[in-house]
């Protein structure tokens, strides 16, 4: 089993913060060199839940996230830990966090 780790900030002040993850298989095999022809997915990005299972690409992951106290500069941090377990498909990761800003702050 392979695990990776993301790392993301976002102000302190954000609202509206949604995280979310996202997996993909790689076109050609990754490390494997021939094409991907199996049913294990999508080369495409498809969604991830944090902590409630097999992704819906199957033998891979996303763990719960990680949210950190806020940073000196005034943000926090988020990490997600993906595992894929599907070794002979290399596959790759994405955290996305987005938020809303006042105006006023």
């Amino acid at each position: 089993m392979t695990q990776r780790s993301i790392t993301v900030s976002y102000p302190e002040h954000a609202s509206n913060v949604k995280i979310s993850a996202y997996m993909k298989n790689e076109p050609w095999g990754g490390h494997t060199g021939k094409p991907n022809t199996d049913d294990l997915g999508s080369t495409d990005y498809r969604p991830c839940g944090l902590g409630v299972g097999e992704c819906s690409i199957s033998w891979s992951k996303v763990s719960t996230t990680t949210t950190s106290s806020v940073d000196q500069n005034g943000y926090v941090t988020v990490r997600a830990i993906f595992y894929n377990w599907a070794h002979r498909n290399d596959r790759t990761g994405k955290l996305e966090v987005t938020y809303s800003l006042d105006d006023d702050k």
